[in-house]
């Protein structure tokens, strides 16, 4: 078997290494829940799944979802995810968390 055949067999069935992180949370602006991310998605994501999950952990203890009606800038269904948008678990309890979980917004349809 060629190296390079034996490189791409194993690239295709070993665990893929995210690329970077980012902070996924649903904002209430205008009168409607909508998905935003932090770093946004133009800018270089984070280099670790850990300073990822501390930051979402942050924005959580500075936000509060009430009841409707709701506010602008209200922030609900905190989470990390991969640089594929896949939803990370946490390094802390090994469950996919959301912090702020908030039924109707994009994670907890």
């Amino acid at each position: 078997m060629e190296i390079s055949e034996a490189i791409d067999r194993i690239d295709a069935r070993w665990v893929r290494k995210p690329k970077g992180f980012r902070v996924q949370f649903d904002i209430y602006t205008d009168g409607r829940w909508r998905t935003d991310y932090s770093p946004e998605q133009s800018d270089p994501p984070l280099n670790s799944a850990v300073m990822a999950w501390r930051f979402a952990w942050k924005l959580a203890q500075t936000c509060e979802v009430g009841k409707a009606p709701y506010e602008d800038g209200d922030i609900a269904n905190i989470f990390v995810i991969d640089d594929q948008g896949e939803h990370i678990r946490s390094y802390i309890t090994g469950d996919y968390d959301v912090y702020l979980p908030k039924k109707g917004t994009s994670e907890n349809k």
